[in-house]
């Protein structure tokens, strides 16, 4: 889960990432938070969305401003990060690779 548009350049539109670093993912989404009355678009129709669907890793979009969505932001928030738990190589300062 991540803000905007994944594999995005741009930091203001998404999470800037290489396929690389995320194809190991079975499932990605796109939140995209309303900003100064813009939606960010998400990654339907790029080169990168296609490169995920032939990976067969699920892409969903959230739209959490929309009145029909649901985001339990808070509770996502103050779970517990168990990462480290199921990564140990995760543990320490990271570098981009990018």
């Amino acid at each position: 889960m991540g803000p905007g548009r994944w594999g995005s350049n741009d930091i203001n539109l998404g999470v800037r990432v290489t396929y690389a670093n995320i194809n190991k993912a079975r499932l990605l989404m796109e939140i995209a938070f309303a900003k100064e009355g813009y939606t960010p678009e998400v990654s339907y129709g790029t080169h990168f969305f296609q490169d995920l669907v032939e990976a067969d890793i699920a892409i969903v979009p959230l739209f959490p401003d929309d009145p029909h969505a649901s985001l339990n932001e808070s509770f996502l928030l103050n779970s517990h990060n168990i990462l480290t738990e199921i990564a140990p190589e995760a543990k320490g300062p990271r570098k981009w690779s990018g």
